[in-house]
């Protein structure tokens, strides 16, 4: 790694952003599935409603049918020819499911208002008949009452598990969710449903309420006044808790294992910058002392002690800027040199080092002498030689050093820009 690189590495502080945009994009790639999923279901309430408030119409107009009866002169003469009106009535019983009775009972009614408009009186026995009364008028005259009597469940058969039927003040006429009274106005803690429907001003849609979501359309009751039929749902229901937990349980997986990787990365990174010597950019002799087991566990290592000849005078002949340039120019001739498998390093100063993969002395050498022809034809200024000395790794790195360096003295001793070992010399 270069140290112009190495000055590049990521902070803390670039890593913790880096971290926080990746869990944002992964959030917002997550949700959208779970919107996608919630979107899905809405629609899929929005058909149910749908389906239920046109068969509610559907059975309102056959009440209304069975309501019209009070208006036929059957039920106007049934003083007169009661058999004629209860013949009708058995065809009509006989013929359908819910209807459980129609007749014709006296006057028990005393509200002028009712009567002149002729609207039934809706009442919900405890044994789950919808009584409707309504007014039977001959001439102005109130004579009596048709009754009907409706099963109520086979009659609101066509609600599903958490609808309702609501009037425009809240009152309940019906109801299948568990939480919802019935014959009563909307609970307080569900009041924003009502108040929410009045705000949009729709014939139909759908409200996000937190924890519910509140599907409705509007219809008409029996007394052709507005209703509204809602589907009230736990939005757990919608999208369920599991698959929040899932994808939770995946966010945190993924951001756990960024995280690690990042850490990872750095702390290689790291481990990297502190066997990497700044100037040279070769390994540094932490790095020499971290491979040594490796090097141990192999016998077949040499290693050669290189230093450039004279280098206190090019410090101070050429100042150390010049100095810091001949170390890196050394270094890249040290590095092309070399193969692969083995290992170049500055000690420190104006001295280096390289481990050689090879038990052969000779071919040590011969590598040793191609680094130092290599730096001798370096067309740098001013121009340098180095000396070098080499000896097998055969104990400790620390031993194999003290013996190159021996053999540099030897090297330095003999006129220098030379390479020394035993028992093989270049």
């Amino acid at each position: 790694m270069s140290w112009e690189k190495v000055c590049q590495l990521p902070s803390i502080k670039h890593v913790e952003v880096k971290t926080l945009a990746f869990l944002l994009l992964f959030i917002f790639l997550v949700n959208t599935p779970i919107s996608y999923i919630k979107k899905n279901a809405i629609v899929d309430i929005e058909e149910k409603v749908e389906k239920s408030a046109q068969l509610f119409a559907s059975n309102l107009a056959i009440v209304q049918s069975y309501i019209s009866l009070s208006r036929t002169p059957l039920a106007m003469n049934f003083e007169r020819d009661p058999d004629a009106f209860n013949a009708t009535v058995s065809k009509i019983l006989s013929g359908q499911t819910y209807l459980k009775l129609a007749s014709i009972v006296p006057s028990e009614m005393n509200n002028d208002e009712l009567n002149s408009q002729s609207l039934p009186i809706i009442d919900l026995t405890n044994d789950g008949l919808y009584l409707l009364r309504t007014p039977v008028i001959d001439q102005g005259k109130e004579i009596g009452q048709l009754l009907l009597a409706i099963e109520a469940r086979a009659y609101f058969s066509y609600l599903y598990n958490g609808m309702f039927i609501m009037a425009e003040d809240g009152f309940i006429h019906w109801t299948r969710h568990d939480d919802v009274p019935q014959g009563a106005h909307l609970p307080e803690n569900y009041q924003e449903v009502l108040r929410q429907i009045h705000r949009l001003g729709r014939l139909k849609g759908s409200i996000d309420l937190g924890p519910h979501t509140a599907v409705f359309k509007t219809v008409e009751d029996i007394h052709n006044d507005r209703a509204y039929l809602v589907h009230l749902v736990n939005n757990s229901e919608i999208v369920p808790t599991h698959i929040y937990i899932t994808f939770a349980l995946a966010i945190m997986l993924v951001v756990v294992t960024n995280v690690f990787m990042d850490t990872k990365k750095r702390k290689r990174e790291l481990e990297q910058i502190s066997f990497v010597d700044q100037l040279s950019t070769l390994n540094n002799r932490h790095y020499l002392d971290h491979i040594e087991p490796s090097i141990l566990s192999n016998d077949a290592y040499h290693i050669g002690i290189i230093d450039i000849d004279h280098f206190k005078r090019v410090n101070d002949s050429f100042g150390h800027a010049i100095g810091d340039k001949v170390i890196r120019s050394v270094a890249q001739a040290i590095k092309s040199s070399i193969r692969a498998d083995d290992y170049a390093f500055r000690l420190g100063g104006e001295e280096f080092a390289v481990v050689i993969k090879t038990s052969d002395t000779k071919v040590a050498c011969e590598a040793m002498e191609r680094i130092r022809l290599k730096v001798a034809e370096c067309s740098i200024s001013p121009r340098v030689t180095v000396s070098i000395g080499i000896a097998p790794i055969t104990k400790t790195v620390k031993d194999a050093l003290s013996v190159a360096d021996q053999f540099l003295y030897v090297a330095k001793n003999s006129g220098r820009n030379q390479v020394r070992s035993v028992p093989y010399c270049c």
